[in-house]
């Protein structure tokens, strides 16, 4: 009998399914996986019919915050019990400024100048198929279903898309009143990470990582 291959570190995004009785697969099986999947890949997509909002909604907040970095994440799926989560719900203001609905994605508007900004959406990309992400992740395509490749988010939000940042918890924080949180009531701001605003000071909810108020 084959003894169950141990995952390498050729794979270190992959992160198991907790309720697994165990993380080896054999040699045969992890082959097998690689082969036989159709190319998925759809190429004649038309933008989403908020797209054409969504482009004024994000110049309409560029021109709010001159010259400062803007960092705009939809969330995380939260844990329920084991390797179940709860529903996901993306951030409002991500949802708002973009129309993708995805989860660990981040909106970035990098300033260009003295005014305007340049957009870039960051997003998962599709599962890795050669790594064994796609099944063995416990949130591989296999299990949630396909994801659009960064190509198809391209198409459909307007908007360069390219691959996730590490960690959006961990983002690094600008320099003082180089970045402003999304979310905050308008006619009142403040730097990322200088944490929760003053005691009485009517603000709506952030849903920036960095805060966390």
């Amino acid at each position: 009998m084959t003894e169950p291959a141990q995952p390498t570190e050729s794979a270190p995004s992959i992160k198991y399914r907790k309720n697994g009785l165990t993380r080896g697969v054999t040699e045969e099986l992890a082959e097998s996986m690689k082969h036989g999947w159709a190319d998925t890949e759809r190429h004649a997509l038309e933008p989403v019919p908020q797209a054409a909002h969504t482009e004024r909604r994000r110049a309409e907040l560029s021109a709010a915050f001159p010259g400062e970095l803007l960092v705009v994440p939809s969330g995380n799926p939260k844990v329920r019990a084991n390797d179940t989560d709860y529903p996901f719900r993306p951030s409002s203001d991500y949802v708002y400024l973009t129309g993708d609905q995805s989860q660990d994605a981040v909106l970035v508007l990098e300033p260009t100048g003295d005014s305007g900004h340049r957009a870039v959406l960051y997003l998962r990309d599709r599962s890795d198929i050669e790594s064994g992400e796609f099944w063995l992740d416990g949130h591989g395509e296999l299990w949630d279903g396909r994801r659009n490749s960064l190509t198809e988010s391209s198409r459909l939000f307007g908007l360069p898309a390219g691959t996730s940042a590490p960690c959006v918890p961990t983002w690094p924080r600008p320099p003082p009143r180089s970045g402003f949180c999304a979310g905050t009531t308008p006619g009142w701001r403040r730097p990322c990470g200088t944490g929760r605003p003053p005691s009485g000071t009517p603000t709506s909810r952030s849903s920036c990582p960095e805060c966390a108020w």
